[in-house]
């Protein structure tokens, strides 16, 4: 199983940094399975939450954490709405209890820019977790 990472062109000054950036994304291949060449434009949102891990936990506690632990005995149909619908694979309208659940719950509201951004990178950090 070939993988290789590739980032845009570097200055001699960032070289370190770029490398370490490099074998961050060949980390995250390699837990995702994947195969062939990775470009770490096409994975930003996890390569910030791979270089800051305190801080990816940090957000992920505070936007799906109260969703996490309602799940716990119930399920993770919350979970697994708010996933579809920040995916853009789900309406608004087609989940309308769900996602109010899920607002009251986090005090997060999907219809905020900013919130959505925080549950979304809250979504990528639970992904990551589960394949670590």
């Amino acid at each position: 199983r070939a993988l290789l990472a590739v980032g845009p062109p570097t200055d001699r000054v960032e070289l370190a940094a770029a490398l370490e950036e490099a074998r961050l994304l060949v980390d995250l291949g390699r837990q995702l399975w994947l195969r062939g060449t990775v470009s770490a434009e096409d994975f930003l949102p996890e390569l910030l939450l791979a270089r800051s891990p305190r801080i990816g936990a940090v957000v992920r506690r505070r936007a799906i954490g109260p969703l996490e632990a309602y799940a716990e005995g119930r399920g993770g149909d919350l979970l697994d709405t708010l996933e579809a619908f920040a995916e853009g694979t789900l309406e608004r309208p087609e989940a309308a209890a769900q996602l109010a659940k899920v607002e009251e719950l986090t005090g997060l509201s999907v219809e905020r820019p900013r919130d959505l951004l925080l549950i979304q990178l809250a979504l990528k950090q639970r992904a990551l977790e589960s394949v670590r």
